[in-house]
């Protein structure tokens, strides 16, 4: 059983926020191989509307902001394929809808201390750049961002201290 801080937080921010929140998405079961990236999964999904999502690599204290970076440009590489491929792939849009989102930012979400002794304006502007272009070529709006945790967040997980940090949370490194 996995008990990292990154999963029980995600499950607390499911728990805590309601039915527009999600957590564990495949992005490469069966695509590679029948054994091959079965871990592959974009930590939190989080649907403002029908055709707005964001896609959220919830960091607490592991990895580096970078390699957060990756992950989460991975798996929007993924939706993006996936969504051109969806016909060839079998996918039914009733039992995956986030495929017909046209609108999706990419976010690396951590609490502030994570970020600390890092600089990460050049990267961030310079992903959500490629991206957009990348998406316009595409047919769906593509973004990313650096994002952290309201100033509620707790280890405890309270359910009011986990809703209070996502409703609080705050992009940081931001193209212009």
């Amino acid at each position: 059983m996995n008990v990292s801080p990154e999963l029980q937080l995600e499950r607390a921010i499911v728990n805590a926020c309601g039915d527009d929140w999600s957590n564990q998405m495949p992005t490469a079961s069966g695509l590679i191989g029948p054994a091959v990236d079965k871990r592959a999964a974009v930590d939190l999904i989080y649907r403002k509307n029908a055709m707005t999502y964001s896609f959220i690599e919830l960091k607490v204290a592991s990895d580096t902001p970078l390699f957060a970076a990756i992950e989460i440009l991975m798996y929007g590489l993924l939706f993006v394929w996936s969504k051109n491929n969806q016909k060839e792939l079998g996918y039914d849009l009733k039992t995956q809808p986030v495929l017909v989102a046209d609108n999706v930012t990419l976010s690396v979400l951590a609490p502030s201390k994570y970020y600390e002794g890092f600089d990460l304006t050049a990267l961030a502007s310079a992903l959500n750049n490629g991206l957009v272009e990348f998406g316009q070529r595409n047919s769906v709006a593509l973004s990313f961002e650096f994002s952290q945790l309201g100033a509620d967040y707790a280890p405890d997980l309270q359910p009011e201290h986990v809703k209070l940090a996502i409703e609080d949370r705050r992009r940081i490194w931001i193209a212009e």
